[in-house]
């Protein structure tokens, strides 16, 4: 089993985030994504192996100055059908996504105070927006 669970976090609108910051986003949160499997897959049994790509919800769900971040995780979501569907069909190897909603990180708190509001208020916020009653933690 090979999980891959990577990430940075850029905020910013489109219009906010420059070219450098789009191509680092890409080369961790996708490229590095697709590295892994590429060298994982050959080192996996056929029919037992399997990948797992922590996503986000953020894939799914346009959020205020999330434009790189939702757009990178959207891209890893998609790279997981697409291995699920090659490796599948050929190895019987599995890939599946994992898509956490809003996890306590340091992002966190520049997200609640990007926005004015206290980091328990953007929880709270964002539990109730992804039906989620609590939030997960990092620790």
């Amino acid at each position: 089993v090979v999980i891959n669970n990577a990430a940075v976090f850029q905020f910013g609108s489109v219009s906010d985030v420059d070219s450098e910051q789009w191509a680092s986003s890409l080369r961790t949160n996708v490229v590095g994504f697709a590295n892994v499997a590429k060298a994982a897959l050959p080192l996996m049994r056929d029919d037992v192996g399997a990948i797992v790509n922590v996503c986000s919800i953020s894939s799914h769900r346009a959020q205020r100055d999330f434009a790189v971040y939702s757009t990178t995780k959207a891209a890893v979501l998609q790279l997981t059908r697409s291995i699920a569907l090659d490796a599948g069909k050929r190895r019987g190897v599995r890939c599946n996504a994992l898509l956490p909603g809003t996890i306590v990180t340091p992002a966190t708190a520049k997200h609640a105070a990007l926005h004015g509001v206290t980091l328990d208020q953007l929880l709270r916020d964002e539990a109730v927006k992804q039906c989620v009653p609590r939030e997960a933690t990092i620790g």
